[in-house]
């Protein structure tokens, strides 16, 4: 008798934890957004829009119809002086709660990125379910008209991001950061956002470049080329690299990959230097004019080419960086990690852009791609 009874109360005490998926609110009364947006007008004014994919869109399509062709997105903005009233006005909008829970991007306009990014993510931050590694970018443009249209894949913007980003191949040309990530480096102040741009081309979406941040705050911009050399200081295991020869002649990798080494040293007058190496590899994919045979002697032109190819690339990102007070490579926290009381002492961004960065490159070839 006294066992079952034991076990009819452990069964009564399973019901409080075998809740399942379900949570304080019925699903059907939510409506998922998949990408949100924020921007900032002249007068301060914030403009919030969000994503929301069609209902019944997203389902396999039925042979026969034109269901793949639809539209599947659409999009409501709200606008007022604090983001929680904006937000309040975007609820009312909407027939259900609109939940974050299946966010998977953050579209920031370059007013809105100029401002103090984390007074603008704070409203973001404080959400318990919105995905950490939701994907934030900047753009240009108008942010709903590039969110309210159709692509031409048809996918919905938030999926596109996220499968955009999932593509190894492509973390070069745009590089990828989360939200967490961003709320971090906001908070721990040992390095500055970058954050990767897109804009509408040809009826969808180029993301490539990158966003530059100092003090919480846009200050510029990377173009493709200097994104990938940036990627290639940060360490990428993939990559693209055209290296220039003489009288017009070029090579081009594909498969970089690269290993840094960074040390640092501060003398007795505060003035504190770098030294970076990098070790660099990669395929040969393109050669002009096409070669049949790549001798030794050829691997040696062109790999004394790509060093020195390599070395200047990286030494005017640094220039870059530097007179935009923009930590992207994050020293500020090798800094930090050597010289702790130092570090608490002094503002790192006042010593940053006057610090001496010495560079050192070694570039190998993987494969030569002749197969005959």
């Amino acid at each position: 008798m006294r066992s079952k009874i034991v076990l009819a109360l452990l069964l009564s005490l399973t019901v409080l934890f075998n809740v399942g998926c379900w949570d304080v609110q019925e699903i059907n009364r939510r409506v998922s957004t998949n990408a949100l947006f924020f921007d900032v007008d002249n007068t301060g004014k914030i403009k919030m829009g969000t994503v929301f994919s069609v209902p019944g869109t997203l389902l396999p399509p039925v042979i026969g119809t034109q269901q793949q062709f639809q539209k599947r997105n659409y999009v409501i903005t709200a606008e007022d002086n604090s983001i929680t009233d904006a937000w309040s006005k975007l609820q009312a909008k909407s027939e259900r709660d609109i939940y974050f829970g299946q966010l998977r991007a953050i579209v920031l306009t370059e007013n809105a990125a100029r401002g103090d990014i984390n007074n603008l993510l704070d409203f973001i931050g404080r959400i318990p379910y919105i995905p950490p590694n939701t994907t934030l970018l900047v753009t240009k443009a108008d942010p709903k008209e590039l969110l309210d249209m159709k692509n031409e894949p048809n996918n919905i913007p938030g999926n596109y991001v996220d499968l955009f980003f999932q593509t190894h191949s492509k973390k070069t040309l745009a590089i990828p950061i989360d939200l967490w990530r961003v709320l971090a480096q906001l908070d721990n102040k040992t390095s500055d956002p970058h954050i990767p741009m897109i804009k509408a081309s040809e009826g969808s979406y180029d993301i490539s470049g990158t966003a530059l941040f100092s003090n919480n705050h846009y200050v510029g911009e990377l173009d493709l080329e200097e994104t990938k050399t940036l990627a290639m200081i940060q360490g990428s295991s993939t990559g693209y690299l055209t290296v220039p020869l003489k009288k017009g002649d070029y090579v081009a990798f594909k498969d970089v990959k690269s290993k840094n080494d960074i040390t640092l040293e501060r003398d007795n007058n505060g003035k504190v230097t770098f030294g970076i190496k990098t070790k660099v590899s990669g395929a040969i994919v393109e050669t002009n004019p096409r070669k049949m045979e790549i001798t030794e002697e050829d691997k040696n032109v062109i790999m004394s080419h790509a060093e020195a190819e390599i070395n200047k690339r990286i030494s005017n990102l640094f220039v870059k960086l530097q007179s935009l007070n923009s930590d992207a490579v994050g020293l500020g926290e090798k800094f930090r990690v050597k010289y702790p009381g130092e570090w608490q002492k002094n503002n790192w961004h006042k010593i940053y852009p006057n610090c001496q960065i010495n560079l050192e490159t070694r570039f190998s070839i993987d494969r030569t791609g002749l197969f005959r």
